[in-house]
């Protein structure tokens, strides 16, 4: 019984965290966006969702360096 227990545990934690990087940006995001720094002088640009993010991100990869 033990094993079994063990064994779906594992399964269901592994299954939680399929795409931990989409999560921990859109986390970061929606807490900036709720909670803007006080001390800056404009307010902080909306950051992109996570797929425009993924996309500018695949692009610099792919791109040459100087």
């Amino acid at each position: 019984m033990k094993p079994t227990l063990l064994l779906l545990l594992i399964l269901g934690i592994s299954g939680c965290s399929t795409d931990w990087s989409r999560n921990l940006y859109e986390g970061v995001r929606q807490q900036r966006e709720a909670v803007p720094d006080p001390t800056a002088a404009q307010p902080a640009s909306r950051n992109p969702d996570y797929e425009q993010y993924r996309r500018d991100r695949e692009a610099l990869k792919d791109a040459p360096a100087l």
